[in-house]
């Protein structure tokens, strides 16, 4: 099974109490993973030589919360698509609240190999993104 280091919400390495990096694995990396493509800028990260890294959903913010709202589906899917072998999106659900936070709802099935993906349980991650203009 694959693993990686374990990141903060604020992308910062995570330690254990014994001073040893924390790892994850299994759906907590697979989250850890669709958060950080959605996190990076595309095209911002100088040893990404696939331009494939990252998501566009900086320029969805910049817009009036009208436009970002109706962008942002589109590019969560854009900055997914090459992990598409590990995760099947479902659905992507957008809200914004009363202080213009807006959260994007992704329900996937993570694709583990020799498992039907209709066997799978449908998982669910939030992200928060900032207000948009």
């Amino acid at each position: 099974m694959s693993w990686d280091l374990a990141l903060s919400p604020y992308q910062d390495l995570l330690f254990s109490p014994g001073r040893d990096w924390q790892y994850v694995d299994g759906v907590a990396l697979i989250n850890q993973r669709i958060v950080t493509r959605l996190m990076i800028v595309r095209d911002s990260w100088l040893f990404d030589d696939t331009g494939v890294l990252g998501s566009h959903l900086d320029l969805a913010l910049r817009e009036d919360q009208v436009e970002a709202e109706a962008n942002i589906d589109g590019l969560v899917r854009e900055a997914l698509d090459p992990i598409n072998d590990e995760i099947n999106i479902r659905d992507i659900h957008i809200d914004v609240d009363a202080i213009g936070q807006i959260k994007v709802l992704i329900e996937y099935v993570w694709l583990t190999p020799n498992i039907t993906p209709f066997a799978l349980d449908l998982q669910q991650l939030a992200v928060i993104l900032p207000g948009g203009a």
